[in-house]
């Protein structure tokens, strides 16, 4: 399914023909947006990939000379960035910048926020296997679950289930763009 050219989805406040993918580490974001952006024949952007350009040095990297701090700082920096480009785009954003709040502000203004939503276990499976995730205990991941699931609530015009194929999530946002809704925080001018 391809969006028609004539038809933008708006988010509240302001044109967006961004969509931007949020969720925990791990959650599949990178996945989900890559799929996305291949469907749609748009640009994508991922914040690690934007941070390395940047720096030259991974999230990882830029944690273990700089501190958390400044990864959070890059995080936001690169979101607010890529949600000042002029569509269309998808981006896969850091799982932080839900606790910004000018980041969630310019999400509710600029973007289409699709939150991939997975259980706790999953997630820790998960980063077992990613290379440049951090490892998380259970109760460090449920904490963190805890704190910006709210945040995500907030921002999300769309919840997905992150157990579900990736070719089905995709499915699910086409749909969201090629039917907007004022309950889903979406109208078409």
């Amino acid at each position: 399914m391809m969006i028609q050219p004539s038809v933008e989805a708006r988010a509240p406040g302001g044109p967006s023909s961004i969509v931007v993918v949020i969720g925990l580490m791990g959650a599949g974001k990178s996945s989900l947006a890559e799929a996305l952006a291949a469907r749609l024949g748009w640009p994508h952007r991922d914040s690690d990939a934007d941070i390395e350009a940047l720096l030259g040095l991974s999230g990882a990297e830029l944690t273990d000379r700089d501190g958390v701090d400044e990864l959070h700082a890059r995080e936001e920096e690169v979101l607010l960035s890529a949600l000042e480009a002029p569509g269309p785009l998808v981006v896969s954003a850091a799982g932080w910048v839900v606790e910004s709040s000018r980041c969630r502000r310019r999400l509710r203004e600029r973007a289409i926020v699709v939150w991939i939503d997975l259980p706790v276990d999953v997630l820790l499976e998960r980063m077992k296997q990613g290379t440049h995730r951090r490892p998380m205990t259970s109760r460090e991941a449920t904490d963190l679950a805890r704190r910006r699931d709210p945040l995500f609530r907030e921002v999300a015009n769309l919840r997905l289930d992150g157990r579900d194929p990736t070719s089905e999530l995709v499915e699910s946002v086409l749909d969201l763009l090629a039917n907007p809704s004022p309950e889903r925080g979406i109208s078409i001018d």
